[in-house]
């Protein structure tokens, strides 16, 4: 059905509900004490001001282009600093990871996105149950996008290879290794 159903522009595919998100916490992990003592995520973009101001993600990116004075479109910020606020939710997993190769935490996101003014930087927050911490390298030939805030969702098998390698079982936490299937109802038309 995904090649007969038209996707509207920045749909996020769904997996019953839970998404799977890989963060860095700063560069190189910066932050990542802030994050295991307060259990919290956090994300920068500091001159864009709390995110929720923003309605679409487009006038992120338009203020994003002025703020840096960008000839480039910033769609990756963008797209992060949106799904950050808006698409992140109350449930979700989230894998706190160290430049592209390291993982340091695993944790399950509580509670909607804030704003917090009294951090110094990375004023973005998001509360999280840390359910695992530590320090683990990602098998060779396994790298994480160089992105800030990435959806690995749709990534059944590289889900599963992240959870096994920081010794947690995919069926715990409700995550799914292989496809499923649904009986549906449409319009011969579709």
């Amino acid at each position: 059905y995904e090649t007969k159903i038209p996707k509207k522009s920045g749909d996020i595919p769904k997996s019953d509900g839970r998404q799977i998100w890989v963060f860095a916490p700063g560069p190189q992990a910066r932050f990542w004490k802030d994050c295991s003592d307060q259990s919290i995520a956090v994300y920068g973009g500091d001159l864009l001001g709390p995110l929720d101001a923003y309605p679409t993600k487009e006038e992120i990116l338009q203020k994003l282009k002025v703020l840096y004075q960008m000839d480039v479109e910033p769609t990756n910020d963008a797209r992060a600093a949106w799904e950050f606020c808006r698409i992140m939710k109350d449930g979700d997993l989230v894998i706190a990871k160290k430049g592209n190769r390291k993982i340091v935490g695993v944790g399950i996101v509580r509670g909607s996105y804030r704003h917090d003014p009294t951090r110094q930087e990375y004023k973005n927050v998001r509360d999280v149950d840390w359910i695992q911490e530590g320090d683990w390298s990602l098998p060779d030939g396994e790298s994480f996008a160089t992105k800030t805030l990435t959806n690995i969702s749709r990534h059944k098998e590289f889900v599963a290879t992240i959870l096994s390698t920081v010794g947690i079982n995919a069926e715990e936490i409700d995550v799914e290794s292989g496809p499923k299937y649904y009986w549906m109802n449409c319009s011969p038309s579709i």
